[in-house]
């Protein structure tokens, strides 16, 4: 994890810590550092694709047919 993310999760982690620190347990406060890793991790990826305003989303409508069980 590059020096930008570390400090991009230190500080989204010390501001949850600040505002609810006092309702969590350390093992709840070391999972929500994970999980803040991970969804770091996941927003520098999307944010690397690029798009241009004419693209579309990838969506593909397949009709229901048929009586819903």
């Amino acid at each position: 994890m590059s020096s930008n993310k570390k400090i991009e999760v230190e500080d989204h982690f010390q501001l949850i810590k600040n505002r609810y620190g006092k309702r969590l347990t350390q093992d709840e406060l070391e999972e929500l550092k994970k999980a803040l890793e991970a969804n770091l991790d996941a927003a520098y990826s999307l944010r690397t694709i690029e798009l241009k305003n004419s693209d579309e989303p990838y969506f593909i409508f397949k009709p229901l047919r048929g009586k819903i069980k």
